[in-house]
């Protein structure tokens, strides 16, 4: 009986010590798995954000082709910062093969790549030698890591004074009788389309489609690439509407000035007609059902002391620009600005409301939906509009006018240019949200 015991005990432990071992066998490789994984998935975002940042070096010749020196150097200097160490006597930004650790980028990218030999793609290797915790207890040797990014850059379109989202034959059509003014570039995600009239454009006319000016005049000088990577909607936030209780926005009587004041907060119809003078305090405005301007408006500095004359230098005609407001328009409405009138507005990235309360602004106007008629600017008048016009769904339309200004960017679904002495479209990064430069294709 003693010795039946003896050896149950003795086989207890034997299988006690195998299945511990395997327990701890199991464990080691769990944790080792994880690290390479986890190593993998750092090695990644490494590469892809490297590749990004190179990508945005551009050429200035106006393609798509990449700054190829200065897109290795910023990648190299990313990754790293970022904890990948680059060999710094390996040329052309190629690791040493013996080191444990590294970053290799190939302009333009290398064999096997769905993009080899495009100079307007950059490849990013990143590699990190890891040491297993346990597995090398039992001879396991240390396992290489690698990770791999391709990103193109989007060329100078993607800060375009003027960008079409629509996918569509005419996402931006020109004609009228005269010349359409863009300080910048012109981008369609679609096509471009012109039947008459003269574009004055001081960058280039890109078109993920096709670029048709075959009706514009003879004078215009317009430098043209077709075959474009795609530009997405940066879908920039709508800002929660300015006003206390309901959010009821008001306009006061008028003063003894001629004045009335418009405060934020949601109207069902804000119109100016050609009689009257509106100055806007600053915020957001929400607007359900329509926005017409066809007398005076604009968000006005202070009035000075006297009570309503206007700073020295400033008339009716000529007013201050100081206060930042944004018009955020229902599924629907059309922001208009009709013959004879004169509206001076600017946004802000930030900003306080009337009511004291912070707004985070990007847009002069905003409608996020809705395939209609978004914003219309049409025949004679002072138009000045200092931000971004933004309609990712909706149609814009710029007719005629009078050397007045759209001052930032102008994004929509399909963009008609009409002509007249204005208003110019002018790129103004200080008053446009970011756009990002480069797009991760591998």
């Amino acid at each position: 009986m003693t010795t039946n015991r003896r050896s149950q005990r003795g086989q207890t432990l034997v299988l006690f010590t195998l299945m511990a071992a395997a327990l701890i066998g199991g464990l080691a490789i769990v944790i080792d798995v994880g690290n390479i994984y986890l190593t993998r998935r750092v090695l990644q975002n490494v590469a892809d954000q490297a590749a990004l940042v190179g990508a945005q070096q551009r050429a200035t010749d106006g393609t798509l082709t990449l700054n190829g020196p200065q897109a290795i150097k910023d990648a190299r200097t990313y990754a790293t910062k970022n904890g990948v160490i680059s060999d710094p006597s390996a040329a052309g930004g190629v690791w040493s093969t013996d080191s444990a650790n590294g970053v290799k980028v190939n302009w333009p990218p290398a064999a096997g790549s769905n993009h080899a030999g495009d100079a307007g793609y950059l490849e990013v290797f990143t590699s990190r030698t890891v040491r297993s915790f346990f597995a090398g207890i039992f001879g396991a040797n240390p396992v290489r890591v690698e990770a791999r990014a391709v990103a193109r850059g989007f060329g100078d379109f993607g800060t375009a004074a003027v960008i079409a989202l629509m996918d569509d034959p005419q996402a931006i059509k020109i004609g009228g009788s005269s010349t359409s003014t863009v300080v910048g570039s012109v981008y369609s995600t679609g096509s471009v389309f012109a039947n008459s009239g003269s574009l004055d454009a001081t960058g280039w006319v890109y078109a993920q489609g096709t670029v048709d000016l075959a009706g514009l005049s003879p004078d215009s000088q317009t430098r043209v690439l077709e075959g474009a990577p795609p530009l997405s909607d940066p879908k920039w936030p709508t800002p929660t509407v300015s006003g206390p209780g309901q959010y009821s926005g008001t306009i006061s009587n008028v003063d003894a000035y001629g004045w009335k004041y418009a405060y934020p907060g949601t109207f069902t119809d804000l119109s100016v007609s050609p009689s009257a003078k509106i100055m806007f305090r600053p915020g957001v405005y929400y607007i359900t059902h329509s926005m017409k301007i066809s007398g005076i408006a604009a968000g006005f500095t202070d009035l000075d002391a006297s009570g309503g004359s206007f700073p020295p230098g400033y008339s009716a005609s000529n007013p201050p620009v100081g206060l930042p407001v944004c018009f955020v328009l229902k599924d629907g409405v059309t922001f208009e600005i009709v013959s004879g009138a004169t509206a001076h507005f600017r946004s802000a990235q930030s900003f306080t409301d009337h009511y004291g309360v912070t707004k985070v602004a990007d847009n002069l106007i905003i409608r996020s939906e809705d395939d209609h008629n978004a914003v219309k600017i049409v025949g004679q008048g002072a138009v000045h509009l200092e931000g971004t016009v933004y309609a990712p769904a909706g149609d814009v339309q710029l007719a005629g006018g009078s050397g007045g200004t759209i001052q930032g960017q102008l994004v929509a679904g399909r963009i008609e240019l009409l002509g007249g002495t204005g208003p110019a479209v002018i790129y103004d990064p200080a008053k446009v949200p970011a756009t990002r430069r480069a797009l991760l294709v591998e």
